[in-house]
């Protein structure tokens, strides 16, 4: 377990070294209709629905017990681009939202350390099966 711990941290601790010092001033209006166009802050039902496309449906519910099914009808897609919108916009990510626990999976059965993947489980989903 230790060398899985310090693979884990050996990979994800490294500390940044893109730091910005300095901001530039805020956008004029102009310039954040320009980014407005680049970047709609907005998230539409047809984008979580062909995010949810590329998951199969027969993979097993989480610890929220939603299977992907529930995911991908059109109605839940539209209730989470709202939901998404709102967080964008706002800027806001709810506190529930901001916790997580960390599991690691690994890629294949080789029980390499470096064939690991980091999975962060959000709070919210993950204590409703608890």
């Amino acid at each position: 377990m230790d060398d899985l711990y310090d693979s884990f941290t050996g990979r994800f601790e490294e500390r940044k070294t893109h730091e910005r010092t300095s901001y530039p001033h805020p956008p004029t209006a102009e310039e954040q209709r320009a980014l407005n166009n680049v970047f709609p802050m907005e998230i539409s039902a047809d984008m979580i629905s062909n995010a949810a496309r590329s998951i199969r449906i027969d993979t097993s519910p989480g610890p929220d017990h939603v299977i992907m099914r529930i995911v991908k009808q059109k109605e839940v897609a539209a209730v989470l681009a709202v939901i998404g919108t709102i967080m964008l916009q706002w800027g806001y990510t709810p506190a529930i939202y901001r916790h997580g626990r960390t599991v690691v999976v690994p890629k294949n059965q080789t029980g390499k350390t470096d064939d690991q993947l980091p999975y962060v489980l959000s709070y919210a989903v993950w204590s409703r099966g608890s």
